[in-house]
C-alpha cells in the first residue's frame, strides 16, 4: 500500500509567519501571485509563488553567470480539508502540503515525487524523495523564521 505524506502548513512556523505577514492565503491566491524575502544574513533571496490552481513552489533563488538558479526549489500540491474541533465545537480550514518536486540548478538536480509515464497511463511513486522534501522544507521554514523575525 503506497502512503502519501503531507505536511500541515501552520507546522512550518517561518513560512506560515512569512505569509500571514504579507497577508496571503494560499488557497484564494491567484495563479502568478508570488512574495519575496530580500537576501539576507548570507541567505539567498526566498519566493513564495502559486504556480498552479493548487500547488505552490517556496524557493531560494541566486545568481551564477548572471542566470537565476534555484537552490533549491520545492514545490507543493495544495490539500486543504475541513477537520473538527470537538472541544470548539467548530469546523476549522486546514491546509496540508503534499511534496511534489525537488530542484537545484546549481548541481543540476531535478527529482519528482510523482513521475507520470503519458504513454502507459501510469504514475510512479518515489517514498523517499517525498520524505527528503519534507525535511528540506522544515530546515527551509526554520531558517526563514528567523530572518522573517527580523523584519
Amino acid at each position: 500500500m503506497v502512503t502519501i505524506k503531507q505536511i500541515q502548513l501552520k507546522s512550518l512556523k517561518g513560512i506560515s509567519k512569512f505569509l500571514e505577514k504579507n497577508k496571503i492565503d494560499l488557497t484564494l491566491a491567484e495563479i502568478g501571485t508570488n512574495i519575496k524575502l530580500e537576501k539576507s544574513g548570507g541567505l539567498m533571496d526566498f519566493v513564495i509563488e502559486k504556480i498552479g490552481e493548487d500547488r505552490v513552489s517556496f524557493a531560494f533563488y541566486g545568481k551564477q553567470n548572471g542566470d537565476v538558479m534555484r537552490d533549491p526549489e520545492l514545490t507543493f500540491v495544495l490539500n486543504e480539508q475541513l477537520k473538527y474541533r470537538a472541544k470548539k465545537g467548530t469546523f476549522e480550514k486546514v491546509l496540508y502540503l503534499i511534496p511534489e518536486s525537488f530542484q537545484n540548478d546549481y548541481v543540476g538536480v531535478c527529482d519528482e515525487v510523482f513521475e507520470r509515464d503519458l504513454k502507459n497511463k501510469r504514475v510512479r511513486f518515489n517514498p523517499s524523495g517525498q520524505q527528503s522534501i519534507i525535511s528540506l522544507v522544515k530546515d527551509m521554514s526554520n531558517n526563514i523564521l528567523m530572518r522573517v523575525n527580523e523584519l
